[in-house]
């Protein structure tokens, strides 16, 4: 046999199996070692598949209900904003400037800030509450349904749809009356409860008019999120698919690209967000990610990221290091949850460093 295939001796039971990586005194320390990392392996993995338990989150009104109820099938987004709660608040009084309250906010469709300004319709001042729904589908444009109450003038608004409807040359492929084109792609009407509904298409316009109550019982991807939102009296979104999770979370990571890294989010599919004003701030959110893996190690980094700038940035201001103290972020699942408490007095502090340093920049520029 040649020699290169003959069986080695076998090893003299004084030497070091580790090839004398570790002293021979110290052999042993090797299956410390080992255990040590197979109990962090197994550490990792039991905090990645333990659930936590959450807190109690509030109910939704009557009100609410019957309308979520009403809404189209396909919805993948929904936003709920209630501004008459929110006038009502200390936040709402104390911390927004009055250039902000009497300021004409958009719309964002000219036909649709037309019509606010013929009923001289302020959305910060007469805006009670908005539901926004949407269905975002891969190339193609968004549809929505849109339903404002508030502070509206029924009788000016039904003659100026009137007048729409009159000068539409259009065929109408719709059966409810009630329905008026302003565009081709924007529909309005008035519903039994005196709102303003608005749709990009009339299929979502008619299966709201007509009553017909589906969304609780046949809806399978929104409802859970809903239920999820902590805080559902004044403001609360829920996002279904990844195109709405990725454009919102740009818009709140946009001013911190650390967090926008450190938080992965291309891999996160839907998302919940939900606050309640009062004498400051309070807001939950949640990723959630395609796996459990990806929403612990994106958790993971975010925490990292956010000790870091506590303890380690000159540029963290004091106040800002106790916005950081303030955010609470947990892996639980799939979902990545985020908490967080602001006061009126911080969210001032906040507001004075920002106008301190600002001029400062300018200078340097």
């Amino acid at each position: 046999m040649p020699e290169d295939l003959q069986t080695p001796p076998p090893l003299d039971p004084s030497s070091d199996p580790m090839g004398g990586m570790l002293p021979k005194k110290n052999r042993y320390g090797v299956l410390i070692f080992v255990s040590i990392i197979s109990m962090l392996f197994m550490g990792v993995a039991l905090r990645i598949n333990w659930e936590l338990e959450r807190l109690p989150c509030e109910s939704i009104s009557p009100a609410m209900y019957q309308s979520l109820d009403r809404l189209p099938k396909g919805v993948n987004l929904i936003v709920f904003l209630s501004l008459h709660d929110i006038r009502k608040t200390v936040f709402w009084k104390e911390i927004i400037p009055d250039s902000i309250k009497d300021s004409r906010a958009t719309l964002g469709e000219a036909s649709l800030d037309s019509l606010a300004k013929s009923l001289d319709f302020v959305l910060l001042r007469d805006l009670d509450t908005l539901i926004y729904a949407a269905e975002a589908r891969e190339g193609y444009e968004p549809d929505f349904l849109l339903l404002v109450s508030g502070r509206l003038p029924i009788e000016k608004l039904s003659l100026l749809l009137t007048g729409f409807s009159q000068k539409d040359t259009l065929q109408k492929t719709w059966s409810d009356p009630r329905i008026t084109r302003l565009k081709p792609r924007l529909f309005a009407a008035i519903t039994d409860e005196g709102r303003l509904l608005v749709s990009s298409k009339t299929r979502f316009a008619e299966e709201y008019l007509s009553g017909n109550k589906s969304f609780w019982e046949s809806d399978t991807l929104l409802r859970p999120l809903v239920e999820t939102a902590r805080y559902k009296s004044q403001m609360w979104l829920v996002g279904g698919v990844a195109e709405w999770s990725l454009a919102a979370l740009r818009g709140l990571t946009s001013s911190n690209q650390s967090l926008a890294e450190t938080g992965n989010i291309a891999k996160i599919q839907k998302m919940v967000i939900s606050m309640r004003f009062g004498d400051g701030v309070e807001g939950q959110t949640e990723w959630i990610y395609r796996n459990r893996t990806s929403a612990f190690f994106a958790g993971g980094l975010i925490n990292i990221a956010i000790g870091v700038a506590k303890l380690f940035s000159s540029r963290t201001t004091p106040a800002q290091k106790e916005l950081l103290e303030r955010i609470v972020v947990k892996q639980n699942l799939e979902a990545l949850a985020f908490d967080i408490s602001l006061t009126n007095k911080l969210i001032n502090d906040l507001q004075s460093q920002k106008e301190d340093i600002t001029p400062l920049a300018t200078e340097t520029k």
